[in-house]
């Protein structure tokens, strides 16, 4: 059914379909040195993460907020690497990974994530707090979305430097 619903979807006219390719090994380690601030990666982080996400960009950074996430990256200087654990367990999907990252989440963080999606790509606190269906959940939502923040699942809006309004948009 999924399947019918995406060929209809592709068949308008207003649609356009892209394929991205995957990354090369050089390119997959420039990727996730640059998304993680570094100079160079480490064996483990790049053989667990080349061998699960096969250069998918998205399965990448989805993994790599995953492991920040868990506190299971090691700096040593410039270089990041993948702590040393037995029983490490990584998801096989993107949506694994994504599943995984939001069911970790609080209550609270959760619904304002639904109450978010429902507005749209861009959000404000005043929006959320004005059509979140219950207002009790939203005592904490500035600790709430600075958490989300740090977890990289929604980020701040830049559009003019003097601009006092914040804005967020999922990341």
């Amino acid at each position: 059914r999924d399947e019918d619903e995406y060929r209809i979807f592709l068949n308008r006219n207003n649609a356009t379909k892209i394929v991205l390719g995957k990354l090369n090994e050089s390119s997959m380690k420039k990727h996730i040195a640059t998304l993680l601030d570094v100079g160079s990666v480490g064996d483990r982080l790049f053989a667990t993460l080349g061998s699960k996400t096969e250069g998918n960009m998205l399965y990448i950074q989805e993994m790599i907020a995953s492991l920040i996430d868990n506190g299971l990256l090691i700096y040593s200087g410039d270089t990041v690497d993948l702590v040393l654990e037995d029983d490490l367990v990584i998801p096989d999907s993107v949506q694994a990974v994504i599943s995984t990252r939001l069911t970790g989440l609080t209550h609270s963080q959760q619904s304002l994530l639904q109450t978010a999606s429902v507005i749209g790509r861009e959000f404000n606190m005043a929006l959320i707090a004005a059509v979140h269906p219950a207002p009790e959940l939203l005592a904490n939502i500035a600790s709430d979305l600075q958490e989300l923040m740090r977890k990289r699942i929604v980020e701040k809006v830049i559009r003019d430097e003097g601009d006092t309004h914040v804005e967020l948009q999922f990341s």
